[in-house]
């Protein structure tokens, strides 16, 4: 009896071993796929940009030539601007950059396990020689937040993630669009706002989304400066639409 039982805890350490291993392995083989996929699409920009003649930075710590200190890249405990394209497009000047940052998340089901996950997304960086001055702003259309909030769980998530960066005194202000949608804006300066959101650059900015689909973009203005943002990694083709919205907002402003 004594030698069964004996047996048996053997047996149970030895199922749990292979299923520790197992899991191990696992892990490594996904972490692996990952790694070997953004490696893969890394050498394509990279061989896009020498093929095109286009300027190529691998990694960098600010926007390449941009003196701006946009809040939206100074998301996450940690962060990182890799495979940058810089170029000019009629009078702008582009840098479209690709921009991780890392959270420290709490468990939903054991509150006093962290850890830290990585969020990726392609940010356009633009600037139009002696063009329009803007207030610091936060720009998007009501329609991102309803439907980030429809497919998520924790409102705490939205804010901080797909949202925008926590600063202080920041305040959202609304702007009608038609019956169903209106314009968010973020800052800490109402007034001046609601002076540099006139009715007819409202009416502009309506235009632009009813013509691109883009109310799944953010903005962030500052100066001269535009930043924009699709929520996500995108493509050699992806990037260069996220440029043409980018300036068709430029224009609409």
């Amino acid at each position: 009896m004594g030698r069964s039982k004996g047996l048996s805890s053997e047996a149970n350490e030895v199922i749990i071993s292979v299923i520790v291993v197992a899991f191990i392995l696992i892990i490594g083989y996904v972490t692996y796929i990952d790694m070997k996929k953004k490696k893969k699409r890394d050498d394509a920009i990279k061989n896009y940009c020498n093929e095109k003649g286009i300027q190529y930075t691998e990694i960098a710590e600010t926007i390449p030539g941009c003196n701006e200190k946009f809040d939206i890249i100074f998301r996450g405990n940690q962060r990182k601007i890799e495979n940058i394209m810089s170029g000019t497009r009629g009078d702008y000047e582009f840098q479209i950059f690709d921009f991780y940052y890392y959270l420290t998340r709490r468990s939903p089901r054991h509150p006093l396990y962290t850890y830290e996950k990585e969020f990726g997304e392609t940010l356009c960086f633009i600037r139009k020689k002696g063009g329009k001055t803007f207030p610091h702003f936060y720009m998007l259309e009501n329609i991102l937040i309803d439907e980030i909030r429809k497919n998520l769980k924790y409102d705490l998530y939205v804010k901080e993630v797909y949202f925008l960066p926590k600063v202080e005194g920041i305040k959202e202000i609304e702007f009608p669009l038609d019956e169903d949608l209106k314009l968010l804006v973020r800052s800490v300066n109402e007034e001046e706002m609601r002076s540099f959101f006139t009715s007819q650059r409202i009416d502009s900015i309506d235009r632009f989304f009813d013509e691109t689909g883009g109310f799944i973009y953010i903005y962030e203005g500052k100066n001269d400066s535009l930043l924009a943002s699709y929520q996500r990694l995108m493509s050699i083709e992806e990037r260069f639409e996220l440029l043409d919205c980018a300036i068709k907002m430029y224009e609409a402003l």
